[in-house]
């Protein structure tokens, strides 16, 4: 009994003389908690939130990147998929052809190279589908022929107009 009094009355005389502090403390503290759990309960709508956005865009789930200077025939990769354990789980594979070159930004008056990546697509791809936000769509005319539809933030960033030509490296 008279210990418990006794640390009561010494805690009372240290919140008394550093009332700052520990007003301090406990804010910080409250801070955590409250952030901690407002950051967790959403975890579970964040992913669902996730999932449907992906969903409604068909971004891919899994990209698979070969080793620079591998080849693979036409096929290869999504046979690869194909025979998988549980091949059944994937509902879309599809192959494109990516390549790093230099595209010309700039205007009739001045030449900007800039690094870019050509990804060979189908206009009618199912996943990572096309979105044109200015311009023409590509259509299955445009099959080898020299046509490209640009990345929107590419286009913004380097004020290009929305339709025109554009060359890249080799003097495409």
């Amino acid at each position: 009994m008279y210990l418990s009094t006794l640390l009561l009355r010494w805690s009372w005389r240290d919140l008394r003389t550093n009332w700052v502090k520990v007003l301090a403390i406990a804010s910080v503290i409250a801070l955590g908690t409250g952030t901690y759990a407002g950051l967790t309960s959403s975890a579970r709508w964040r992913t669902l939130s996730n999932e449907a956005s992906f969903g409604l865009l068909n971004v891919h789930d899994i990209r698979i990147e070969l080793a620079e200077g591998s080849v693979v025939p036409d096929g290869g990769l999504e046979a690869a998929v194909r025979s998988i354990d549980h091949s059944s789980w994937v509902r879309d594979v599809e192959e494109r052809r990516v390549l790093e070159l230099l595209v010309d930004a700039g205007t009739e008056d001045l030449d900007i190279l800039v690094p870019g990546l050509m990804v060979g697509a189908d206009p009618a791809a199912t996943v990572d589908a096309l979105y044109n936000d200015g311009g023409r769509d590509l259509t299955g005319a445009d099959a080898g022929e020299d046509v490209v539809l640009l990345q929107h933030s590419f286009a913004n960033y380097y004020e290009l107009p929305d339709e025109g030509t554009i060359t890249i490296s080799g003097g495409r």
